[in-house]
């Protein structure tokens, strides 16, 4: 972690390389690049007080049913700075994080019935890997001692990408096969997202009356390829007496924009 200052200019960044499934920073840690980490958010109310909040998403963990032992990359950078006599203000974070998760499955299991026995076996290779960039700027402006103009933007590309290959075979108890399968497969998806919010806020002459004005920019689009293969093999007295075969892919694309602006007036 590295930390410079000057004047009201801050610059942050920090580096972690781990494979304990933790895949953000803890509290403590997230306090030093506030405003500029997913979940952290820092002010000034309209009364003058100030306030912090954090929030911890499920996205901060890395759990896929605990098969394998993850390795996780996780960058950040803040840059944050005040202009004009604190009139303007500057507040920008980039965050990368990559998971890549290998993982094998072993299983054996022996069947025991009055008048016979069989025995199963199978493995599973899995692999997947998680890659997420997530960029925020806020800028604010006082045009006067009464009128303020912020802008917020946040925008996401994320991919994921996953394999398996998985074998299994049931055996008589005298060693003759009864059936076997084998199925490999994999997944790649990729989503984007930019949500942008401008804000502008009026201050009446009469202490806490305040006017708002917004409008919300949201786009997002979220692209999946598959590929699926399986054989599965039935015998009769250790020949092959039947076979089916799955071979297909799926394709999906979702593009979704929306524009609100909204009109309230707080009063208090």
């Amino acid at each position: 972690m590295a930390n410079a200052f000057k004047a009201k200019r801050k610059i942050a960044a920090y580096g972690i390389m781990s494979n304990t499934g933790q895949t953000n920073l803890d509290w403590q840690d997230a306090q030093n690049y506030s405003g500029g980490m997913d979940g952290l958010e820092t002010g000034v109310s309209d009364d003058g007080g100030m306030y912090m909040s954090f929030t911890q998403s499920d996205e901060d963990y890395y759990d896929d049913g605990h098969n394998g032992v993850p390795t996780n990359w996780n960058a950040g950078l803040h840059y944050s700075n005040k202009f004009n006599d604190n009139k303007q203000s500057l507040n920008a974070g980039y965050k990368f994080t990559k998971i890549n998760a290998p993982g094998i499955t072993n299983t054996f299991s022996k069947i025991f019935l009055p008048d016979t026995s069989w025995t199963t076996r199978s493995v599973n290779h899995s692999f997947s890997s998680k890659i997420k960039n997530a960029l925020n700027l806020t800028i604010e402006t006082t045009l006067d001692s009464m009128n303020t103009l912020k802008w917020t933007t946040k925008a996401n590309h994320n991919t994921t990408s996953t394999k398996s290959g998985y074998y299994s075979e049931s055996l008589t108890s005298q060693g003759d096969s009864i059936n076997n399968s084998t199925r490999n497969s994999n997944n790649n998806n990729e989503t984007n997202s930019v949500a942008s919010t401008l804000l502008w806020k009026h201050k009446f002459k009469k202490t806490s009356r305040t006017l708002s004005v917004n409008t919300d920019l949201n786009w997002n689009r979220a692209t999946n390829n598959g590929l699926l293969y399986s054989l599965n093999n039935y015998f009769e007295a250790g020949v092959i007496k039947d076979r089916d075969t799955t071979d297909q892919q799926t394709w999906q694309r979702r593009k979704r924009r929306a524009l609100q602006p909204k009109w309230p007036i707080r009063s208090r």
